[in-house]
Parts: C-alpha cells; sequence; structure tokens
C-alpha cells in the first residue's frame, strides 16, 4: 500500500520573469472553453481597442474602432477557476 508523503519545498528566490514576459494593458477579454487531449482548457485573449482615424470633407475624424489582440493565456479549467476565485475574492470586498 502507498503512503502519502507531505514535503514543503522553500521558495529559494523572488519571482523571476520569463525571457518571453509581456506586461501590458487591455480593455477587454474574450474567455473561450475546449478540450485539449481529454482536458478541459480556458483560452483568454485579452483585448485592446483603439480609434481609426480618417478624414471627411478635410477634416480629421475618427471612423471607428479597431480591436487588436494583445496577448493570449491558457489554463487549466482547475487554474482558471483558481483565477475566477481570485478575481471574485478581490470585487466581494
Amino acid at each position: 500500500m502507498s503512503k502519502d508523503l507531505t514535503l514543503e519545498l522553500p521558495h529559494l528566490h523572488d519571482v523571476i520573469e520569463s525571457k518571453n514576459f509581456i506586461e501590458t494593458n487591455a480593455d477587454g477579454v474574450v474567455t473561450i472553453g475546449t478540450q485539449n487531449n481529454g482536458f478541459d482548457v480556458f483560452n483568454f485573449v485579452f483585448l485592446n481597442s483603439s480609434p481609426v482615424i480618417g478624414t471627411e470633407a478635410g477634416e480629421i475624424v475618427v471612423k471607428g474602432m479597431q480591436r487588436t489582440k494583445v496577448v493570449s493565456i491558457t489554463l487549466s479549467k482547475q487554474k482558471a477557476h483558481d483565477f475566477y476565485e481570485s478575481l471574485k475574492s478581490m470585487f466581494e470586498e
């Protein structure tokens, strides 16, 4: 019979940045739930909006808005739920 063993591993360093770390801002997010090899995963696509500038009758005007993908993050269902709980606790205070 196997025996459960719990180990505490110390954090050796501060959190370091990945070589492809991104810090940005977004004004919207789209959430897409899918399955990958039988596992539920959630993809969060963060978007940013910016005005499309043009001219009309010699005047500079805003013709519309352009949505741009800023970053896409994929999380397992459990990690997405943990993220949800974290956000929920921030807004319930």
